[in-house]
Formats: C-alpha cells, sequence, structure tokens
C-alpha cells in the first residue's frame, strides 16, 4: 500500500503510444503526470529495434497506421520518422518461407461474425482461445480462418489469446 503522497496532478495508467501522447499533452498544459507502465518498457505495441548492421530498423510491435490522424502524422513528420505505404497486401511468414494471405479479411470476418453471434445469445464470458477451440469444433471448415484470427488476436491486438475475452 502507497504510504506517502504523490507529487503528480494526474497518474497516467499505461506507457503506450495513448498513455505517452496523454501526458505530454498533460504536461504540455502545466500538470505534473506520474505514468505507470506494467511492462519492463514503455511503448506499449510500438517496440523498434536498430540492429548493428541493417540499414532499416524493425518493428517488433504497431505495424500500420490507420487513416491520416492529423496528430499522428503530427509526431511522424517532427520525429522524421520512415513510413512506407504497403496497400493491403498480406505476407505470412512460416518455416522460413513467405506466402501471400490473399483472403485474409474474408476468413477473419466469418470468425469475427461467429462471435458478434455469440455475444448476442450468451452472457457467458470465455477466453478468445476458448471461443476459438470450440468454434472449431463446431465447424471444422472455419480452420483457416480460426488460425488467421488466432494470429490477428496475437499480432493486431498484441493480447494473449488465453487472457482476451
Amino acid at each position: 500500500m502507497l504510504n506517502e503522497k504523490l507529487d503528480c496532478d494526474v497518474i497516467v495508467i499505461g506507457a503506450g503510444a495513448a498513455g505517452m501522447t496523454a501526458a505530454g499533452e498533460l504536461l504540455a498544459n502545466g500538470r505534473r503526470v506520474l505514468v505507470l507502465e506494467a511492462n519492463a518498457r514503455p511503448g506499449g505495441r510500438i517496440w523498434t529495434l536498430h540492429p548493428t548492421g541493417v540499414p532499416s530498423p524493425i518493428e517488433l510491435g504497431a505495424e500500420f497506421i490507420h487513416g491520416i490522424p492529423e496528430e499522428t502524422w503530427r509526431i511522424i513528420e517532427h520525429e522524421r520518422i520512415r513510413v512506407c505505404d504497403i496497400s493491403s497486401t498480406r505476407w505470412q511468414a512460416s518455416q522460413g518461407t513467405f506466402r501471400k494471405q490473399t483472403q485474409f479479411f474474408s476468413q477473419l470476418e466469418k470468425v469475427l461474425e461467429r462471435m458478434d453471434d455469440f455475444s448476442k445469445t450468451s452472457r457467458e464470458d470465455k477466453s478468445f482461445a476458448e471461443f476459438a477451440d470450440e468454434l472449431l469444433k463446431r465447424e471444422p471448415g472455419l480452420a483457416d480462418g480460426i488460425a488467421v484470427s488466432r494470429r490477428y488476436v496475437e499480432g493486431y491486438n498484441a493480447a494473449r489469446q488465453d487472457w482476451i475475452s
């Protein structure tokens, strides 16, 4: 239990992009800010490596920018961050090879539709892993879509399947 007075006006929970942006805005407006982060490093889904001998940084976390939000592009321009337009092509790395994924969104959508149906008919809370396992038993024809959705949950959402519900 914390018995001493904190010398701050605002506590920001999480040192990811949103938390750090909020903290920066608060500081710029004269607030004293304390940022709390559960992980060993700040950045949330942003995790950029700059390996020696590699000409470009390698991003292990956030991999795309949604739309053209002014706030995001202001940071990109200020920090001179390199951005590449990759259109909507999806590739999957597996066992040392790359394979083009042509049905990524259509496969994902089928599983998301089943999740929506489940949430409308059940009050039960279960992990995504439990949901996916049960769906695979009921609809084995959705195996590819379930595999895509598992990678989506762990990659895009940066969440463990057995924790997120």
